[in-house]
């Protein structure tokens, strides 16, 4: 890709990320964000897993995780790359710095709840539990502002497959628990 080309997708993301502090991430080739949630999701996981020996016994064996966090995570990020780099110029109500004070405090907030509630107060969660925040946020801030974007601006078709895609990968790895049972890894 030239720099040209670069060039033109920073500015066209920088109208819809605005003053978002996960442009520098989601400006990257969504491929790149899609091995960087891989990693760092599943790969916190791993580690846990390995710490209480059940990589094999529970990690590998759980829908949840292995549909959820190693396939359905990673391309929900991947396509909210691309919808943001791929979007035009918007309304000045979505780069509003509302959308990164709400989406942090609301994700903290979920983050929180999620821990306290699912004991998970050790040191080997930390890695997972930062990514979480991470996702959490990402996903907050931006099914309102993309919904937002593609209704006010009239975007393609295209932008508006590739948000439903997102809402449906992201959705369907909170269902995977319901289905399958809880995705539980026993503490280190």
């Amino acid at each position: 890709m030239t720099e040209d080309v670069r060039d033109w997708m920073r500015s066209k993301m920088a109208k819809m990320m605005g003053n978002d502090f996960l442009k520098p991430v989601l400006s990257l080739n969504p491929v790149a964000v899609a091995l960087l949630i891989w990693f760092w999701g599943f790969g916190s996981l791993v580690l846990i897993a390995i710490r209480t020996n059940s990589l094999a016994s529970v990690l590998l064996k759980h829908p949840g995780f292995m549909v959820g966090d190693f396939f359905l995570l990673p391309l929900t990020g991947l396509l909210i790359a691309y919808f943001y780099q791929h979007s035009g110029a918007t309304v000045t109500s979505v780069t509003s710095k509302l959308w990164t004070i709400g989406g942090a405090t609301l994700a903290t907030i979920l983050t929180l709840v999620s821990i306290l509630r699912n004991d998970l107060i050790n040191i080997w969660f930390i890695p997972h539990g930062v990514f979480y925040w991470f996702m959490a946020y990402m996903c907050i801030t931006f099914f309102p502002r993309g919904l937002l974007h593609l209704v006010v601006t009239g975007a393609d078709k295209r932008l508006w497959f590739v948000w439903s895609a997102a809402l449906l990968t992201v959705s369907s790895h909170l269902a995977l628990p319901l289905i399958f049972g809880p995705k539980i890894l026993p503490k280190p």
